[in-house]
C-alpha cells in the first residue's frame, strides 16, 4: 500500500468529490472496472471524497455519467502535475535556476573582511595591509592562501603573538591576539593556567610557561594546562614564571525546559485597591480600610517610607497596590508547547554562546504523559577558552 501511494505521488493523482443518489453504486462500478480508489471518506449519504490516479480518473468520469453522479476535482497532486505546471512556467523555472546558480557563485566570494583585535589603530593598519596581500572583498575564498597571509602579518607586526583566519559564509574573519605588556609586579607572581571546566582541547598557545596538554586531550576542571614551573634541565632545577596563554577546548552543555500542555494565566478583573503594609523587623502587618474581598490578587509596591531606622527597630511603611485577577486555564496543545519550549532553548543558546563559538547544537522534544507537558532537551557544543590562572602553591 505504501509503495502504491508513493508510485501515485510520482505518477500524479487527484482528490475527487462524488455527489449523487448513487454514489455507492459508483464505488461498486469502479471496483468491477478495476478502478482503484483510496482514502475514501463518506461526507454524507449523497457525497463522498476519495483519491484516484490520473489515468483512472478519466474512466471514473465516464462511469459517473452512467450512474448519474457528479464528480468534482478538489485537488491535483503529485509530481505529474508539478512538472506540468513547471512546463507552462519555463521562464519562472529558468529564473529560479539562474538565481540558485548566482547565489552559489556569490557565496564562494568574500564580501566582508572582519578583523577582531582590541586595538583600533592596529586594526586599521592590518585592514589596509590585507588589501595589498589579497584578502579583500570580492575575491574568491578558494584562491586565498591563508598561510601566506598569516605569515605576512606575523612578519610585519612584532606586537602580534597569534593569528587565525577562518571563513564564515561570505565573511573572512581574522582573529588577532596582540602581545601583552610586560607583567606588573603583581602579575609576576608564579601561576599555572588550569581548566575552568571539563572539555577536549582543540588548540593551545603557550605564551609563557610550559604546555602540559595537546590538542584532542580530554581535561577535567582543575587540570594544569600551561604550567608556570619550567624545568631547566637535569640538575638545574626549575624556574617559576607567571603562565600566559590561550587554551581553546570543546565544551558540552545540556539544558532542559518543561512546558505544560495546560497553562494557567492571569486575567485581571480591573478591580484595584491601595492598602498600607507595616514592616517591623521583617514581620509584616496589613492595614485594610474596608473588607478585603479579593480571592486572588497581585501586590505592587508603590512607595516605601522608613519610620524608624534599623538601630531603633527598623520600622517601614509601604503603600501597596492590590490588583485582583482570575486564573484561566488555556490548553496549548503539543505543537504550541513544543514551539514555546524551542523558543526557551534558543534563549539558552544565545546566552551560552557568549562564552565561545557554537560547534554543534541539537534539540529534542518529547511528550511526558506523567506531567502532561512537553520537555525540550538541548545538547550544545561550544569551542571556548577554558584557561584560568591559579597561583602555584
Amino acid at each position: 500500500m505504501i509503495f502504491f501511494k508513493l508510485w501515485n505521488c510520482f505518477g500524479g493523482y487527484v482528490i475527487i468529490k462524488a455527489k449523487g443518489e448513487y454514489v455507492e453504486r459508483l464505488l461498486n462500478q469502479a471496483s468491477v472496472n478495476n478502478i482503484f480508489l483510496w482514502d475514501i471518506k463518506k461526507i454524507s449519504e449523497l457525497e463522498l471524497e476519495a483519491k484516484v490516479d490520473v489515468k483512472s480518473y478519466f474512466k471514473l468520469v465516464k462511469l459517473s455519467k452512467k450512474v448519474k453522479c457528479k464528480i468534482i476535482v478538489v485537488k491535483k497532486a503529485g509530481l505529474y502535475f508539478l512538472l506540468s505546471n513547471l512546463k507552462k512556467r519555463k521562464i519562472f523555472v529558468l529564473g529560479i535556476a539562474i538565481f540558485i546558480l548566482l547565489m552559489y557563485a556569490l557565496s564562494s566570494f568574500i564580501w566582508v573582511v572582519q578583523v577582531n583585535v582590541n586595538n583600533d589603530e592596529l586594526k586599521q593598519k592590518i585592514e589596509k595591509d590585507l588589501q595589498e596581500w589579497g584578502l579583500k572583498p570580492g575575491i574568491n575564498k578558494y584562491y586565498i592562501d591563508k598561510k601566506y597571509v598569516i605569515d605576512k602579518i606575523l612578519l610585519n607586526y612584532n606586537n602580534i603573538s597569534w593569528v587565525e583566519i577562518y571563513f564564515k559564509g561570505t565573511r573572512a574573519i581574522v582573529e588577532i591576539v596582540p602581545k601583552g605588556p610586560a607583567p606588573s609586579l603583581k602579575e609576576k607572581n608564579p601561576c599555572n593556567i588550569v581548566a575552568s571546566k571539563d572539555g577536549v582541547v582543540e588548540e593551545i598557545l603557550a605564551l609563557n610557561g610550559e604546555a602540559k596538554v595537546k590538542p584532542h586531550d580530554f581535561v577535567r576542571k582543575g587540570d594544569v594546562l600551561i604550567s608556570g614551573n619550567i624545568n631547566l634541565g637535569e640538575g638545574k632545577g626549575a624556574l617559576q614564571v607567571p603562565a600566559e596563554g590561550i587554551v581553546k577546548a570543546r565544551v558540552w552543555y545540556e539544558r532542559s525546559i518543561k512546558v505544560p500542555l495546560i497553562k494557567v494565566r492571569k486575567e485581571y478583573t480591573g478591580r484595584e485597591r491601595k492598602i498600607l503594609r507595616l514592616q517591623v523587623k521583617g514581620n509584616e502587618m496589613y492595614i485594610y480600610f474596608s473588607n478585603m474581598e479579593f480571592k486572588k490578587y497581585e501586590e505592587t509596591l508603590l512607595k516605601r517610607i522608613t519610620l524608624l531606622p534599623e538601630a531603633f527597630g527598623n520600622v517601614k511603611c509601604d503603600l501597596v497596590l492590590i490588583k485582583e485577577y482570575d486564573e484561566k486555564k488555556e490548553f496549548l496543545g503539543v505543537e504550541q508547547a513544543k514551539k514555546e519550549a524551542k523558543e526557551g532553548l534558543e534563549k539558552e543558546i544565545e546566552e551560552l554562546s557568549k562564552a565561545g563559538e557554537i560547534a554543534r547544537n541539537n534539540m529534542e522534544f518529547f511528550l511526558d504523559n506523567d506531567s502532561n507537558a512537553v520537555i525540550g532537551i538541548l545538547n550544545l557544543e561550544l569551542i571556548e577558552d577554558i584557561g584560568q590562572k591559579e597561583a602555584i602553591k
